[in-house]
């Protein structure tokens, strides 16, 4: 069952790339994604409502990392869409106050569940077995309307399991905003603004590598006395070496879960210099 689900989910992602490629209309691609996610949603919660896992480890397996993969990609393009349609029309400046406004909305979430998003990040697991497994779900739900309709159904849900995807959603929506916000404050650039560089690089190892090596450059600080931003990086970094970042957050989140090493390309590329000074 479970090697079945994760078929599913990579299935699912990859057809949520398709989309991002088909579409440039963000209304249309966060529509066309979030209805993917939501099919995928109830029919995984049809397998699970009478499901009985054979072991604790694959029940948390399902509630810690699937189920909150396929819930963070619905409850992100759910929110991309509701912000999409709402934004205004008019000045640059009325967008600026409502992505800034938007960006406000998730600082409480974040503070409230700061805990769990420790735990999760830190990559711990001594409170799995309360925080995963659907026999000690918590009664208390999170006191919203969306909450309430996720965590109602006891039979496919934990305590857990829905924060841990909306904190997920919520880091991929802030990533959103900020390169939004970005964009509108470069404004049109002007006609004789044109790259006129002799060289032109392109990225030619993959797309996960480029994102290590941007969450690098973040974690370091290197950037604007470490004030840039992770989506400020990877918007330079995309045009600069010709490669499409796309959901860049979703390929940390890869990087994050390695079983073996979580920093390949830094790896890499140690290896090579201390290689090469060697040979000079």
């Amino acid at each position: 069952m479970l090697n079945s689900i994760k078929k599913q989910v990579s299935t699912l992602e990859t057809e949520l790339q398709k989309i991002e490629k088909q579409f440039n209309c963000p209304i249309q691609k966060a529509f066309n994604s979030l209805k993917l996610c939501s099919e995928l949603n109830f029919s995984l919660r049809d397998k699970i409502v009478g499901y009985s896992f054979p072991t604790p480890e694959e029940e948390i397996t399902f509630f810690k990392e699937l189920k909150p993969r396929v819930m963070a990609h619905l409850l992100f393009f759910t929110q991309v869409y509701n912000i999409e349609t709402l934004l205004p029309a008019g000045s640059e400046t009325a967008r600026k106050t409502f992505l800034l406004a938007e960006l406000e909305k998730l600082k409480p979430y974040f503070e409230e569940n700061q805990d769990v998003w420790r735990y999760y990040r830190s990559g711990f697991t001594h409170w799995d077995d309360q925080y995963f497994l659907r026999k000690n779900r918590s009664l208390q739900g999170t006191g919203t309307i969306e909450g309430c309709f996720f965590e109602s159904d006891p039979l496919y849900s934990t305590c857990m399991d829905y924060k841990l995807a909306k904190l997920l959603a919520l880091t991929r929506l802030q990533a959103y905003l900020e390169t939004a916000l970005q964009n509108t404050n470069r404004g049109p650039l002007p006609p004789d603004s044109e790259n006129k560089n002799i060289f032109s690089l392109t990225w030619t190892l993959s797309k996960s590598a480029m994102v290590e090596m941007i969450y690098a450059f973040y974690a370091a600080g290197v950037f604007n006395n470490g004030k840039a931003t992770v989506a400020q990086i990877a918007e330079c970094f995309g045009p600069m070496f010709n490669i499409e970042l796309g959901d860049f957050y979703h390929s940390f989140t890869e990087i994050r879960e390695r079983k073996i090493s979580q920093t390949k390309m830094l790896d890499l590329l140690r290896a090579a210099l201390i290689k090469k000074i060697d040979e000079l």
